[in-house]
């Protein structure tokens, strides 16, 4: 299903008319004319600059909601292996591994139809690299998908939580996409018995955005200039994971 944005609710367009009311057209110029001249004048209040050069009209991602989750991962990783044969075999452990890194190896989200809409499945996957003795490592990928529920978003910048589902629905119909920081917290790993296990802490702030045309004051701190991005390669980049877990079909109107 592909998913199709026509309009906000304020500015929705007839897509089998290309023709707006000119009322609103108008309306709408009105309305970014005095956003210009609201930015110009505070412009003038905050800088001995010209106006013209710290005002700017940028298309962005603007977040309107949040949601905040605390997470704990436990994975039973190999102990160390020097111990003594134990009495049916195998290995008897001999202390724990140490961490030496730790990173997010993939993360990503998506929206779920199946419930109603009422929450965000987010899915975050770590690698960690386990040193066992002088020059011996071991790589894990612990990983985990949660959910995120409408009650533990807030709106941005009020804070104020969602009073129903209902109100989240129609938020959603509004939403573009979705970004997320997350913070590892603590990292441990304990014998538990014949079992080492390795705990991850961490946290997740869940954020909702909307592609929108922003007014904003910024000072170009180099002038006349031609800027290029890139993205870096060479496992660099932090994507989406691999289980196809990415996609979902639409939550909008």
């Amino acid at each position: 299903m592909d998913c199709v944005k026509i309009g906000d609710s304020n500015f929705d367009i007839d897509s089998k008319d290309g023709t707006q009311n000119p009322d609103t057209k108008t309306d709408w110029y009105e309305e970014f004319k005095s956003s210009v001249e609201f930015a110009k004048n505070e412009a003038a209040k905050t800088s001995l600059q010209q106006f013209p050069e710290l005002v700017h009209d940028i298309c962005t991602k603007d977040v309107r909601d949040f949601g905040v989750a605390n997470r704990t991962i436990y994975q039973t990783v190999p102990c160390n292996p020097d111990g003594s044969a134990g009495c049916r075999g195998g290995m008897l452990p001999d202390g724990v591994p140490s961490i030496s890194s730790i990173r997010v190896l993939c993360a990503d989200e998506r929206l779920s139809p199946s419930t109603g809409c009422d929450r965000i499945t987010n899915t975050v996957e770590f690698e960690v690299v386990l040193k066992y003795g002088v020059n011996t490592f071991v790589v894990m990928t612990p990983k985990e998908s949660f959910d995120l529920l409408w009650s533990d978003f807030r709106r941005f910048p009020s804070f104020q939580p969602f009073s129903s589902v209902r109100d989240f629905r129609q938020e959603l119909k509004n939403i573009d996409g979705s970004c997320k920081a997350i913070k590892i917290v603590g990292t441990s790993v304990v014998q538990d018995g014949n079992n080492c296990v390795l705990r991850i802490d961490y946290q997740v702030f869940d954020k909702l955005w909307k592609f929108e045309d922003l007014i904003i004051l910024a000072v170009k701190p180099i002038s006349d200039n031609t800027t290029v991005c890139d993205l870096f390669d060479q496992g660099h980049q932090i994507g989406p994971c691999s289980n196809g877990s990415g996609g979902s079909a639409c939550c909008g109107g």
